[in-house]
């Protein structure tokens, strides 16, 4: 019996194992968005949650010390993301150091 008093012992569960969502994916600074397709589509993914590169693109140098750092791998991210914005998903670096986030 379920929290509400209704019995849910007759409803079936239903599996949608033909769309595959890869919810975990860092950059390198290396990429390009057709890649990115072709290994998602050989792999059968639909969609990826692409997460900004820590590093400076060109050096590959973990860098997230200042604001104009965190912006190009958040720019990096987002330019790699709208060749493909129904497939390729974003997310932002943000760093919450106080001298970073504009506290005291």
């Amino acid at each position: 019996m379920s929290e509400d008093g209704g019995d849910r012992s007759n409803l079936e569960v239903v599996y949608n194992v033909e769309k595959i969502l890869d919810a975990h994916t860092h950059l390198t600074g290396q990429e390009n968005a057709e890649r990115i397709l072709e290994c998602m589509d050989f792999c059968g993914i639909e969609k990826v949650f692409l997460f900004a590169p820590m590093l400076d693109v060109q050096a590959h140098e973990i860098t997230s010390d200042s604001l104009d750092d965190i912006r190009t791998h958040n720019d990096y991210c987002a330019d790699l993301c709208s060749r493909a914005p129904e497939r390729l998903l974003g997310f932002c670096t943000l760093n919450p150091m106080p001298d970073l986030a504009g506290g005291d």
